[in-house]
């Protein structure tokens, strides 16, 4: 009787083990979306996809606007969360590896975009250009847009700390249908990413650690606009100037 028992606990115990271990190296998923009024008054739409497998993050960032008429209606950067607390202690995991991919295209106003190496994911990693998208796992989550992580191809400069050092154009940004306006015609040397790109994050470690519940999308260079979702009671975003007027957001788990 006593052997069973032991026997018993034993089993329960490995299982239990095995449960925990499932627990910490379980996938994680979020899906996150908003429209509304770009700077320039253009009706826009845009999709995050987050999903965490073992100490990898995917982010699949989509312009899913009808068509992109100004560089205020090009996303150029999102900031997200990743955290864990303990004892009160708030931390992040730290990034190793970086790789980001598009289609790049050369915007003609009078005729269709032009792939720039046919058609195909591009590397649009900053190792490849120095103007293409970077990552940093060290914003002032203190500071708007309150999030810890990012990833942009543009400066950011009036968000201070939480700027992206080194960038300044829009090349590699992302645009949704042909290009129409002069304002957005690109040449070879600063094309943009058609539709949606691929982001692929790795760290350290991520076991123990949740994606957050809040993302942030800038549109143009500055950025021209950020709208943080969800906002609480979808208030007015004042930063130095930047319009969120006209906002309808939405957060799917």
């Amino acid at each position: 009787m006593l052997a069973r028992t032991v026997k018993h606990l034993v089993n329960v115990r490995i299982l239990a083990l095995v449960f925990v271990i499932f627990l910490s190296t379980e996938a994680q998923a979020e899906m996150f979306e908003w429209e509304g009024f770009s700077g320039e008054g253009t009706w826009v739409s845009v999709t995050a996809d987050l999903s965490i497998a073992g100490d990898t993050l995917t982010i699949v960032l989509a312009n899913t606007s009808a068509a992109s008429l100004h560089p205020a209606d090009v996303l150029g950067s999102f900031y997200f969360d990743i955290s864990k607390e303990m004892s009160g202690v708030i931390t992040r995991p730290t990034l190793t590896a970086f790789i980001a991919t598009g289609e790049l295209y050369v915007g003609v106003e009078s005729g269709p975009d032009i792939a720039v190496d046919g058609v195909g994911p591009d590397d649009i990693t900053s190792t490849s250009d120095p103007t293409w998208w970077i990552a940093r796992d060290d914003m002032d989550a203190e500071q708007i847009p309150y999030l810890g992580l990012g990833i942009g191809t543009v400066g950011n400069s009036s968000l201070g700390d939480n700027n992206f050092p080194g960038l300044g154009g829009l090349a590699a940004g992302i645009y949704a249908g042909e290009i129409t306006t002069n304002n957005l015609t690109t040449d070879p040397a600063t094309p943009l990413v058609k539709d949606l790109a691929t982001f692929t994050l790795t760290f350290e470690t991520l076991s123990g650690f949740s994606i957050g519940s809040e993302v942030a999308f800038g549109f143009g260079t500055d950025p021209d606009s950020l709208h943080i979702v969800p906002v609480p009671g979808a208030v007015l975003l004042g930063l130095l100037g930047m319009g969120v007027a006209g906002m309808k957001l939405r957060k799917y788990a």
